[in-house]
């Protein structure tokens, strides 16, 4: 076994340690310290596997430290390069693909998330920092609920098959989801995308504000949210 993984997995075992006890900064502080010290493969592995390990963990409290200080750790596009890697590895539904990614905003409910976008088939998957005194979504609850079901009715409606226990299927949630279907009015603006979402009972007021790419991101978001609602 190398140097290098011999040190992977003696810190694989710390941090777990540390994740059962809720040490959120020593978790923090113990990925600072690898990333210093081996390539970015091998981190964005254990990454993941910390992510898997214990998803809630990652998604609570411990979020807000790691989104304080992924991008001055690894720059913009390393970030997006090791969460596209989480999302493709534990957090997409069976033909589910991430189509793009951004940084920006996400506003919703009062709420303004910035950090990184990932477009997907059915849905954006926001990782990034609360700005706002609204509810940053959507994780728990009712809402991840609806965009579950919606997602796997989806998925069987566009493959035309039946899939084995998928509506019985549970996947871990990576920050934040914002759905792009169920969607009754949209309006594209030169920066931004708002669109209005009908699931349940709830009527939501969603708006994209790419910081990159601005153009393409905007038209991507556009023409999807076109795709899967036909009242568009």
């Amino acid at each position: 076994m190398s140097e290098i993984e011999n040190l992977i997995n003696s810190k694989r075992e710390e941090v777990q340690n540390l994740i059962k006890n809720n040490k959120n900064k020593e978790v923090l502080d113990n990925l600072k310290e690898l990333y210093t010290k081996i390539p970015g493969n091998y981190f964005n592995d254990f990454v993941a596997d910390i992510f898997k390990f214990d998803p809630d963990f990652f998604n609570g409290k411990f979020s807000k430290k790691y989104n304080k200080v992924i991008e001055k750790l690894m720059g913009l596009e390393k970030a997006l390069e090791l969460e596209s890697y989480i999302i493709n590895k534990y957090c997409l539904y069976p033909e589910e693909r991430i189509i793009g990614h951004f940084s920006g905003e996400a506003n919703t409910g009062g709420a303004k998330m910035i950090g990184r976008g990932y477009i997907t088939d059915f849905r954006i998957i926001f990782q990034g920092k609360s700005k706002g005194r609204g509810i940053p979504f959507i994780t728990t609850g009712f809402l991840q609920t609806a965009i579950a079901k919606r997602i796997q009715n989806n998925i069987l409606n566009k493959i035309k098959t039946q899939i084995d226990n998928l509506t019985m299927q549970s996947i871990p949630y990576f920050g934040d989801q914002y759905p792009l279907f169920g969607v009754y009015k949209k309006k594209l603006r030169s920066k931004k995308i708002e669109y209005k979402v009908k699931l349940g009972s709830r009527k939501l007021l969603f708006e994209i504000k790419p910081y990159s790419n601005t153009k393409e991101i905007l038209k991507l978001l556009d023409q999807k949210i076109s795709e899967l609602n036909d009242s568009l």
